[in-house]
């Protein structure tokens, strides 16, 4: 039974009407039809998770809200029940800012039915068969470890998507698609993925936008049920956002179009860092003092600066992969910084000039990223210093001081330090 609470708020002559719905009463997800949502006070999107650990159904995309409520419903909620049944799920409501409002259970009574055809494949069946698949494919790849470099999309006989290997993707890791059907009641026409940009820095290699690598799931070999049926496989596509569109037609139904987004990560080639090093390189300052015995000699008062430099590197990612790329065979397409985690893809190179001194002063070497954004530096610097020319300190001079022949020299030294990543130090002084 819904309880409406309406206060009259005297604006524009009209009055308010509150949402009744404050997150105490779980949803229940049992009748065949489950009625509309209202949205709480304050929230503006909602999101479903797992009670256990906040992870999102598999391959669940949920309905939009619509004047002030949601509605689930058809494919969405039998793919739902099927999954609360592996585990419980709720509702998490949040307002415009992100920030949570509240979270509201759902339920599901014992012995609900699940509205699908006889022949369609459950959810649990689809999952098993997309993970067989999905391992074939790292096979195929001679990936040896739990790590994959490609991003694999299962969906079902609804239009939802069962499982996915990981839940984002990099730019420029190959995509496969696979449909899991056990008849031929859903037939696949095309695969598109809107956008799919081309690599940047090659502008001459070419990613057609067509269907040179779909595969019509009707011609593939079956397995045993229930099967995994490639779309397309391998569609490599280098913008952050990608939209996986499956023309369908099922018998006897009008065309669909099912759409799966896909949020890529980008791949980095390099990073802007500032870092100090460690560093003796310093102009010295010089004078005329007299001796006891009378005599005017040099005296080196020493440096006029001390302490580490302040510098603004480039670090270059993968060094090695970069090394190991010499022969030809394959090509470094650059880090993702969140998963690309390997000690070769820490090792980098760094290449960097003074703060305050920018012409007069460089470095270059080997950077390791020891934590997230934060550098460890060794390398070799080069700086102008003074010198003095054809004397030394303790020589006599009989001149001025300011006649001294001094001029500045290119001098050098192996240098440690450290570094943070630019976009670290930016976020920390934008904080409020």
């Amino acid at each position: 039974m819904r309880i409406w609470i309406v206060v009259p708020i005297l604006l524009t002559g009209a009055a308010s009407v509150y949402a009744a719905n404050d997150c105490r009463t779980p949803v229940d997800l049992s009748p065949s039809s489950v009625p509309p949502i209202e949205v709480p006070q304050r929230a503006t999107a909602y999101a479903v998770v797992a009670v256990a650990d906040d992870s999102s159904p598999p391959g669940v995309s949920a309905p939009a809200i619509s004047a002030g409520t949601v509605t689930f419903a058809g494919p969405f909620l039998d793919l739902l029940r099927s999954a609360h049944a592996i585990k419980p799920y709720q509702l998490v409501w949040k307002d415009s800012g992100g920030s949570e409002v509240c979270r509201q259970e759902l339920t599901v009574a014992a012995g609900t039915q699940v509205s699908t055809p006889a022949a369609s494949v459950s959810l649990a069946d689809c999952i098993d068969s997309a993970k067989r698949w999905i391992a074939s494919i790292a096979s195929d790849r001679k990936l040896t470890g739990a790590r994959h470099d490609f991003t694999a999309i299962v969906f079902m006989e609804s239009g939802a998507v069962c499982h996915r290997n990981r839940d984002y993707g990099v730019a420029g890791d190959p995509i496969y698609v696979g449909l899991v059907t056990r008849d031929d009641t859903v037939r696949a026409t095309s695969v598109s993925f809107v956008p799919c940009e081309i690599e940047k820095e090659e502008p001459t290699v070419r990613v057609d936008a067509g269907l040179d690598g779909f595969r019509p799931h009707s011609a593939m070999t079956r397995r045993a049920a229930p099967p995994v049926s490639p779309l397309y496989e391998g569609r490599v596509c280098f913008n952050r956002d990608v939209t996986i569109e499956v023309a369908v037609t099922p018998t006897g139904k009008d065309p669909q179009t099912w759409r799966h987004a896909i949020a890529q990560h980008v791949r980095y080639r390099a990073t802007a860092q500032i870092g100090i090093l460690s560093t003796d390189l310093h102009d010295s300052d010089f004078a005329l003092i007299t001796d006891a015995g009378g005599t005017q000699i040099v005296f080196d008062k020493g440096p006029e600066d001390s302490g580490p430099e302040w510098y603004a590197n480039v670090v270059v990612y993968g060094v090695a992969h970069y090394l190991r790329d010499l022969g030809g065979k394959t090509r470094y397409q650059g880090r993702d910084i969140l998963h690309d985690q390997r000690w070769s893809d820490r090792l980098g190179l760094f290449f960097g000039v003074s703060l305050s001194e920018p012409a007069d002063r460089v470095s270059a070497g080997f950077a390791f990223e020891l934590l997230a954004g934060v550098n460890l530096l060794g390398g070799y610097e080069r700086a102008k210093v003074n010198e003095l020319v054809g004397l030394s300190s303790g020589d006599a001079f009989t001149g001025t001081e300011s006649s001294l022949p001094i001029r500045e020299e290119w001098d050098g030294g192996w240098r440690l330090g450290v570094a943070l990543d630019l976009r670290y130090l930016t976020a920390l002084f934008q904080r409020k």
